[in-house]
Protein backbone atom coordinates (compact mmCIF):
# COMPACT_ATOMS: atom_id res chain seq x y z
CA UNK A 1 0.00 0.00 0.00
CA UNK A 2 2.74 2.48 0.99
CA UNK A 3 4.28 1.61 -2.96
CA UNK A 4 1.29 2.62 -4.10
CA UNK A 5 1.08 5.77 -2.81
CA UNK A 6 4.78 6.56 -3.56
CA UNK A 7 4.09 5.07 -7.20
CA UNK A 8 1.77 7.66 -7.67
CA UNK A 9 3.44 10.47 -5.53
CA UNK A 10 7.14 10.32 -7.93
CA UNK A 11 4.25 10.02 -10.85
CA UNK A 12 2.24 13.19 -10.03
CA UNK A 13 5.69 14.86 -9.42
CA UNK A 14 6.87 14.23 -12.67
CA UNK A 15 4.05 15.04 -14.40
CA UNK A 16 4.39 18.89 -12.43
CA UNK A 17 8.06 18.65 -13.27
CA UNK A 18 7.09 18.30 -17.19
CA UNK A 19 4.24 20.95 -17.12
CA UNK A 20 6.45 23.34 -15.38
CA UNK A 21 9.81 22.37 -18.24
CA UNK A 22 7.16 22.70 -20.89
CA UNK A 23 5.49 25.66 -20.12
CA UNK A 24 8.99 27.21 -19.89
CA UNK A 25 10.02 26.10 -22.54
CA UNK A 26 6.82 27.46 -24.46
CA UNK A 27 7.79 30.83 -22.61
CA UNK A 28 11.30 30.72 -23.88
CA UNK A 29 10.57 30.04 -27.36
CA UNK A 30 7.14 32.75 -27.64
CA UNK A 31 10.26 35.33 -26.04
CA UNK A 32 12.49 34.16 -28.92
CA UNK A 33 9.77 34.75 -31.46
CA UNK A 34 9.02 37.88 -30.38
CA UNK A 35 12.71 39.18 -29.86
CA UNK A 36 12.80 38.25 -33.70
CA UNK A 37 9.56 39.53 -34.78
CA UNK A 38 10.89 43.06 -33.01
CA UNK A 39 14.15 43.00 -34.75
CA UNK A 40 12.77 42.06 -38.05
CA UNK A 41 10.75 45.17 -37.44
CA UNK A 42 12.75 47.47 -36.93
CA UNK A 43 15.66 46.07 -39.01
CA UNK A 44 15.16 48.35 -41.86
CA UNK A 45 15.01 51.40 -39.67
CA UNK A 46 17.47 54.24 -39.26
CA UNK A 47 18.21 56.22 -36.21
CA UNK A 48 19.44 60.04 -36.91
CA UNK A 49 20.11 62.55 -34.06
CA UNK A 50 18.32 66.00 -34.19
CA UNK A 51 22.06 67.13 -34.72
CA UNK A 52 23.02 64.55 -37.85
CA UNK A 53 19.78 65.12 -39.38
CA UNK A 54 20.71 69.30 -39.17
CA UNK A 55 24.23 68.35 -40.95
CA UNK A 56 22.80 66.56 -43.55
CA UNK A 57 20.19 68.73 -44.36
CA UNK A 58 16.82 67.34 -43.45
CA UNK A 59 12.95 68.18 -43.65
CA UNK A 60 10.62 66.90 -42.84
CA UNK A 61 6.51 67.63 -44.35
CA UNK A 62 3.34 66.07 -43.16
CA UNK A 63 1.82 64.55 -46.57
CA UNK A 64 -1.89 65.53 -46.74
CA UNK A 65 -3.99 64.77 -49.86
CA UNK A 66 -4.37 67.99 -51.31
CA UNK A 67 -6.03 69.23 -55.14
CA UNK A 68 -3.10 68.20 -57.65
CA UNK A 69 -3.51 68.70 -61.16
CA UNK A 70 -2.43 66.53 -64.14
CA UNK A 71 0.37 67.49 -66.03
CA UNK A 72 2.02 66.21 -69.93
CA UNK A 73 5.80 66.31 -70.12
CA UNK A 74 6.96 67.83 -73.51
CA UNK A 75 10.31 69.99 -74.76
CA UNK A 76 10.14 73.62 -75.48
CA UNK A 77 12.42 76.70 -75.63
CA UNK A 78 12.19 79.98 -73.42
CA UNK A 79 12.04 82.83 -76.16
CA UNK A 80 12.40 86.87 -75.35
CA UNK A 81 8.81 88.25 -75.32
CA UNK A 82 7.87 91.05 -78.40
CA UNK A 83 8.01 94.69 -77.55
CA UNK A 84 10.91 94.23 -74.76
CA UNK A 85 14.05 94.99 -76.93
CA UNK A 86 15.59 98.17 -78.53
CA UNK A 87 18.20 98.57 -81.34
CA UNK A 88 21.10 101.37 -81.01
CA UNK A 89 21.60 102.94 -84.66
CA UNK A 90 24.17 104.53 -85.70
CA UNK A 91 23.07 108.97 -85.12
CA UNK A 92 25.84 109.88 -87.24
CA UNK A 93 28.76 108.20 -89.76
CA UNK A 94 32.29 107.66 -88.34
CA UNK A 95 34.72 105.31 -86.81
CA UNK A 96 33.59 102.99 -83.71
CA UNK A 97 35.51 103.06 -80.39
CA UNK A 98 33.69 100.79 -77.91
CA UNK A 99 33.90 102.08 -74.41
CA UNK A 100 33.29 99.01 -72.21
CA UNK A 101 32.82 94.67 -73.59
CA UNK A 102 29.69 94.38 -74.88
CA UNK A 103 29.30 90.61 -75.04
CA UNK A 104 26.15 88.74 -74.68
CA UNK A 105 24.45 88.87 -71.31
CA UNK A 106 26.47 91.98 -70.40
CA UNK A 107 24.34 94.28 -68.18
CA UNK A 108 23.44 98.29 -69.07
CA UNK A 109 22.41 101.04 -67.19
CA UNK A 110 19.87 103.74 -69.17
CA UNK A 111 21.95 106.49 -70.04
CA UNK A 112 25.22 105.06 -69.99
CA UNK A 113 28.16 105.37 -72.48
CA UNK A 114 28.92 102.30 -74.30
CA UNK A 115 30.72 103.65 -77.67
CA UNK A 116 31.78 106.57 -79.28
CA UNK A 117 31.18 107.32 -82.88
CA UNK A 118 34.74 109.54 -84.03
CA UNK A 119 34.59 111.77 -87.73
CA UNK A 120 38.17 112.92 -87.34
CA UNK A 121 39.99 112.56 -90.80
CA UNK A 122 36.30 112.30 -92.14
CA UNK A 123 34.77 114.55 -95.01
CA UNK A 124 33.12 117.28 -92.66
CA UNK A 125 35.12 116.82 -89.78
CA UNK A 126 34.34 116.11 -86.32
CA UNK A 127 30.45 116.56 -85.00
CA UNK A 128 31.73 117.25 -81.50
CA UNK A 129 34.22 120.14 -83.05
CA UNK A 130 31.79 121.51 -84.94
CA UNK A 131 29.05 121.43 -82.92
CA UNK A 132 31.76 123.05 -80.32
CA UNK A 133 32.60 126.13 -82.97
CA UNK A 134 28.71 126.55 -83.07
CA UNK A 135 28.50 126.96 -79.64
CA UNK A 136 31.23 129.12 -79.15
CA UNK A 137 30.17 131.81 -81.91
CA UNK A 138 26.65 131.53 -80.40
CA UNK A 139 27.66 132.13 -77.01
CA UNK A 140 29.62 135.57 -78.09
CA UNK A 141 26.90 136.47 -79.62
CA UNK A 142 24.50 136.07 -76.75
CA UNK A 143 27.00 137.43 -74.28
CA UNK A 144 27.53 140.89 -77.43
CA UNK A 145 23.14 140.85 -77.79
CA UNK A 146 22.81 141.00 -73.94
CA UNK A 147 24.77 144.13 -74.04
CA UNK A 148 23.17 145.80 -76.60
CA UNK A 149 19.80 145.02 -75.83
CA UNK A 150 20.25 147.04 -72.46
CA UNK A 151 21.10 149.28 -74.36
CA UNK A 152 18.12 149.49 -76.82
CA UNK A 153 20.81 148.92 -79.95
CA UNK A 154 18.25 146.03 -80.62
CA UNK A 155 15.02 145.07 -79.97
CA UNK A 156 13.52 142.57 -77.82
CA UNK A 157 12.24 140.24 -80.56
CA UNK A 158 15.88 140.32 -82.16
CA UNK A 159 17.55 139.56 -78.49
CA UNK A 160 15.12 136.89 -77.99
CA UNK A 161 16.28 135.19 -81.48
CA UNK A 162 19.55 135.38 -80.99
CA UNK A 163 19.52 133.85 -77.15
CA UNK A 164 17.03 130.89 -78.42
CA UNK A 165 20.15 130.45 -81.47
CA UNK A 166 22.41 130.17 -77.99
CA UNK A 167 20.07 127.49 -76.03
CA UNK A 168 20.18 125.52 -79.02
CA UNK A 169 23.57 125.64 -79.66
CA UNK A 170 24.38 124.61 -76.22
CA UNK A 171 22.15 121.79 -76.11
CA UNK A 172 23.81 120.21 -79.32
CA UNK A 173 27.03 120.72 -78.05
CA UNK A 174 26.30 119.11 -74.40
CA UNK A 175 24.42 115.86 -76.53
CA UNK A 176 28.36 115.15 -77.93
CA UNK A 177 31.20 114.38 -75.56
CA UNK A 178 34.75 114.72 -76.31
CA UNK A 179 36.50 112.22 -74.12
CA UNK A 180 40.20 112.47 -76.04
CA UNK A 181 38.57 110.19 -78.87
CA UNK A 182 36.57 112.71 -80.24
CA UNK A 183 32.99 112.30 -81.50
CA UNK A 184 29.37 111.32 -80.64
CA UNK A 185 28.67 109.46 -77.71
CA UNK A 186 26.18 106.84 -77.56
CA UNK A 187 24.31 105.74 -74.94
CA UNK A 188 21.99 103.01 -73.61
CA UNK A 189 18.55 104.32 -74.08
CA UNK A 190 17.03 101.69 -71.65
CA UNK A 191 18.36 98.94 -68.44
CA UNK A 192 18.75 95.87 -69.94
CA UNK A 193 20.81 93.07 -70.97
CA UNK A 194 22.94 92.95 -74.57
CA UNK A 195 21.28 90.82 -76.36
CA UNK A 196 23.94 91.43 -79.78
CA UNK A 197 26.76 93.74 -80.98
CA UNK A 198 27.12 93.77 -84.43
CA UNK A 199 30.03 96.17 -84.72
CA UNK A 200 33.53 96.31 -83.01
CA UNK A 201 36.37 98.94 -82.65
CA UNK A 202 37.79 100.19 -85.83
CA UNK A 203 34.26 99.78 -87.50
CA UNK A 204 32.67 102.39 -89.59
CA UNK A 205 29.00 103.02 -89.77
CA UNK A 206 26.82 105.14 -91.29
CA UNK A 207 23.83 106.94 -90.13
CA UNK A 208 21.03 104.71 -89.39
CA UNK A 209 23.00 101.46 -89.29
CA UNK A 210 21.74 99.21 -86.65
CA UNK A 211 25.01 98.61 -83.71
CA UNK A 212 23.77 97.21 -81.13
CA UNK A 213 20.30 95.36 -79.62
CA UNK A 214 19.38 95.84 -76.07
CA UNK A 215 16.68 93.28 -74.15
CA UNK A 216 15.28 94.27 -70.74
CA UNK A 217 13.44 90.63 -70.02
CA UNK A 218 11.17 91.90 -68.35
CA UNK A 219 7.95 89.26 -70.07
CA UNK A 220 9.52 85.89 -71.70
CA UNK A 221 7.84 83.15 -73.61
CA UNK A 222 7.96 79.79 -73.09
CA UNK A 223 7.17 77.55 -76.44
CA UNK A 224 6.11 73.74 -75.63
CA UNK A 225 5.73 71.34 -78.14
CA UNK A 226 2.86 69.40 -77.86
CA UNK A 227 2.53 65.79 -78.90
CA UNK A 228 -0.46 65.57 -81.84
CA UNK A 229 -1.64 62.91 -79.27
CA UNK A 230 -2.32 65.16 -76.87
CA UNK A 231 -4.74 67.32 -79.32
CA UNK A 232 -7.86 66.53 -77.24
CA UNK A 233 -6.35 67.89 -73.91
CA UNK A 234 -5.59 71.13 -75.15
CA UNK A 235 -8.84 73.08 -74.17
CA UNK A 236 -8.25 71.91 -70.32
CA UNK A 237 -4.17 72.96 -70.48
CA UNK A 238 -4.19 75.65 -68.24
CA UNK A 239 -0.67 76.45 -67.12
CA UNK A 240 2.80 75.03 -66.56
CA UNK A 241 6.02 74.72 -64.98
CA UNK A 242 9.57 74.18 -66.34
CA UNK A 243 13.24 73.31 -65.62
CA UNK A 244 15.76 75.15 -67.98
CA UNK A 245 18.75 72.94 -69.38
CA UNK A 246 21.25 74.36 -67.64
CA UNK A 247 19.83 74.43 -64.09
CA UNK A 248 17.63 72.18 -61.43
CA UNK A 249 15.52 74.96 -60.74
CA UNK A 250 11.85 74.80 -61.51
CA UNK A 251 9.80 77.72 -61.99
CA UNK A 252 6.18 78.07 -62.17
CA UNK A 253 4.35 80.11 -64.51
CA UNK A 254 1.50 80.69 -61.60
CA UNK A 255 3.90 82.24 -59.61
CA UNK A 256 5.43 84.61 -62.63
CA UNK A 257 1.93 85.97 -64.16
CA UNK A 258 2.14 83.16 -66.87
CA UNK A 259 -0.67 82.92 -69.23
CA UNK A 260 -1.64 81.73 -72.42
CA UNK A 261 -0.82 83.51 -75.42
CA UNK A 262 -1.18 81.34 -78.60
CA UNK A 263 -2.20 77.63 -79.18
CA UNK A 264 -1.43 76.48 -82.79
CA UNK A 265 -3.87 74.93 -84.77
CA UNK A 266 -0.95 73.19 -87.16
CA UNK A 267 2.61 71.75 -86.97
CA UNK A 268 4.40 73.87 -89.64
CA UNK A 269 7.35 74.43 -86.86
CA UNK A 270 8.00 70.44 -85.88
CA UNK A 271 5.51 68.16 -87.50
CA UNK A 272 3.50 66.15 -85.24
CA UNK A 273 3.94 68.70 -82.42
CA UNK A 274 1.40 71.69 -81.81
CA UNK A 275 2.71 74.88 -80.29
CA UNK A 276 1.85 76.21 -77.00
CA UNK A 277 3.43 79.49 -75.95
CA UNK A 278 2.92 81.12 -72.50
CA UNK A 279 3.98 84.59 -71.58
CA UNK A 280 5.91 85.54 -68.00
CA UNK A 281 7.59 87.42 -65.84
CA UNK A 282 11.04 87.29 -66.20
CA UNK A 283 12.90 86.01 -62.68
CA UNK A 284 16.56 85.86 -61.66
CA UNK A 285 18.27 83.02 -63.01
CA UNK A 286 15.87 82.39 -66.88
CA UNK A 287 18.15 82.95 -70.08
CA UNK A 288 16.62 83.41 -73.21
CA UNK A 289 17.37 80.91 -75.69
CA UNK A 290 17.72 78.12 -73.33
CA UNK A 291 15.80 74.93 -74.13
CA UNK A 292 13.54 73.36 -71.30
CA UNK A 293 11.41 70.83 -69.65
CA UNK A 294 8.22 71.41 -69.45
CA UNK A 295 5.43 70.39 -67.78
CA UNK A 296 2.26 71.46 -69.04
CA UNK A 297 -1.06 71.63 -66.19
CA UNK A 298 -4.15 70.80 -66.69
CA UNK A 299 -7.09 72.02 -65.40
CA UNK A 300 -8.79 69.17 -64.47
CA UNK A 301 -7.44 68.68 -60.89
CA UNK A 302 -8.22 65.94 -58.63
CA UNK A 303 -7.38 64.90 -54.44
CA UNK A 304 -3.95 63.37 -54.13
CA UNK A 305 -1.47 62.72 -52.40
CA UNK A 306 1.59 64.18 -53.33
CA UNK A 307 5.29 64.59 -52.43
CA UNK A 308 8.39 66.77 -53.63
CA UNK A 309 10.71 65.58 -56.46
CA UNK A 310 13.49 65.67 -54.22
CA UNK A 311 11.72 63.55 -51.84
CA UNK A 312 11.77 59.83 -53.55
CA UNK A 313 14.75 57.71 -54.23
CA UNK A 314 15.13 55.41 -57.32
CA UNK A 315 16.59 51.64 -56.80
CA UNK A 316 16.87 49.39 -59.54
CA UNK A 317 13.72 50.62 -61.00
CA UNK A 318 11.70 50.73 -57.45
CA UNK A 319 10.93 53.92 -55.81
CA UNK A 320 11.13 54.87 -52.25
CA UNK A 321 10.56 57.66 -49.65
CA UNK A 322 11.84 58.01 -46.29
CA UNK A 323 9.15 58.76 -43.29
CA UNK A 324 10.05 59.99 -39.86
CA UNK A 325 8.65 57.53 -37.14
CA UNK A 326 9.67 59.24 -34.06
CA UNK A 327 11.44 62.26 -32.83
CA UNK A 328 14.95 60.15 -33.76
CA UNK A 329 13.68 57.07 -36.35
CA UNK A 330 12.79 56.78 -39.70
CA UNK A 331 11.64 54.01 -41.94
CA UNK A 332 11.98 53.69 -46.19
CA UNK A 333 8.73 53.38 -47.46
CA UNK A 334 8.24 51.59 -50.91
CA UNK A 335 6.09 53.61 -52.59
CA UNK A 336 4.11 53.57 -56.43
CA UNK A 337 4.27 57.04 -58.32
CA UNK A 338 1.92 58.57 -60.65
CA UNK A 339 2.14 61.74 -62.48
CA UNK A 340 4.96 64.87 -62.00
CA UNK A 341 4.86 68.43 -62.84
CA UNK A 342 8.31 68.46 -61.96
CA UNK A 343 7.49 70.09 -58.69
CA UNK A 344 5.67 67.50 -56.99
CA UNK A 345 5.00 63.76 -57.80
CA UNK A 346 1.68 62.09 -57.09
CA UNK A 347 2.18 59.05 -54.91
CA UNK A 348 -0.64 56.56 -56.12
CA UNK A 349 0.76 53.22 -53.32
CA UNK A 350 2.43 53.16 -50.04
CA UNK A 351 1.46 56.05 -48.54
CA UNK A 352 -1.67 56.58 -46.80
CA UNK A 353 -1.53 60.60 -45.55
CA UNK A 354 -0.52 62.23 -42.56
CA UNK A 355 3.09 60.53 -42.52
CA UNK A 356 6.21 62.84 -42.25
CA UNK A 357 8.00 62.37 -44.95
CA UNK A 358 11.95 63.29 -45.58
CA UNK A 359 11.11 66.04 -48.32
CA UNK A 360 15.00 67.48 -48.54
CA UNK A 361 18.14 65.44 -47.60
CA UNK A 362 16.52 62.14 -49.04
CA UNK A 363 19.28 61.14 -51.00
CA UNK A 364 21.50 61.73 -48.11
CA UNK A 365 19.86 59.53 -45.97
CA UNK A 366 19.76 56.50 -48.20
CA UNK A 367 23.91 57.15 -48.99
CA UNK A 368 24.41 57.12 -45.27
CA UNK A 369 22.39 54.27 -44.91
CA UNK A 370 23.51 52.04 -47.08
CA UNK A 371 27.22 53.04 -45.60
CA UNK A 372 26.27 52.43 -42.77
CA UNK A 373 27.18 55.85 -41.61
CA UNK A 374 24.39 56.45 -39.31
CA UNK A 375 24.46 53.69 -36.21
CA UNK A 376 21.60 51.23 -36.51
CA UNK A 377 18.81 51.17 -33.60
CA UNK A 378 19.39 49.25 -30.62
CA UNK A 379 15.84 49.92 -29.20
CA UNK A 380 17.58 50.60 -25.55
CA UNK A 381 14.91 53.38 -24.82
Amino acid sequence: MKLHHFTIGVMALALTVSCVNDKESKTTSNATQEQKSDEKSHSDEIIISAEQAKNIGLAVKTIKPASYYGSIPVGGKIVEASGDERTVVASTSGIVSLNRQLTEGTRLDKGVAVMNISANNLQGGSPTRNARIAFETAKKDYERATKMVDDNIISKKEFNAIKAQYEAALVAYKALTDDGKGGVSIVAPISGYVKSCNVKDGDYVTVGQPMLSITQNKRLYLRAELPEKYYDMLDIISSATFKPSYSDTVYDLNKLNGRIVAVGKTTTASPGYIPITFEFNNAKGIMPGAFAEIWLQTSAGKEALAVPVSAITEEQGAYFVYIKTDASCYKKQEVKIGMTNGELTEIVDGLKGGEQVVTEGAVNVKLAASRNAIPAHNHNH
